[in-house]
């Protein structure tokens, strides 16, 4: 769905409907808003775009956001820890090659963050 939002960006990010509004299923990479994958949000047709109007319901998920390196990407430790993320109840994106975003149930933030701590530290 190509959505509009108010600083003037628009981006095509999958959504899905919930009742009226939209789940969004990708957190959106250049706009100012600070909306996430799990958002629930209202959105008006204008043609082919979508215009952004408001957030109904935030993701109960924590985001976490990182920068990573393409070895560090291609590690099994950190293929494992983004496997944990999705069984803990999360999910995970990476965009532009080295942008991650972990989205986690709150419970299980400290457990990641620390892993992904060591990763990061480990291959500086």
């Amino acid at each position: 769905m190509r959505i509009l939002f108010g600083d003037g960006t628009c981006e095509d990010i999958d959504t899905e409907p919930v009742g009226g509004s939209y789940r969004l299923l990708g957190t959106p990479l250049c706009s100012s808003s600070d909306l996430r994958l799990g958002d629930v949000v209202e959105l008006t047709s204008e043609g082919d775009i979508w215009r952004f109007q408001r957030v109904m319901t935030r993701s109960p998920l924590v985001t976490l956001e990182y920068l990573v390196t393409r070895k560090i990407a291609e590690l099994p430790d950190f293929h494992s820890l983004l496997e944990q993320v999705r069984t803990s109840g999360g999910e995970w994106e990476r965009a532009f090659g080295g942008v991650v975003f972990i989205h986690l149930p709150p419970s299980f933030v400290p457990r990641i963050r620390s892993r992904m701590a060591e990763l990061l530290k480990e291959n500086e």
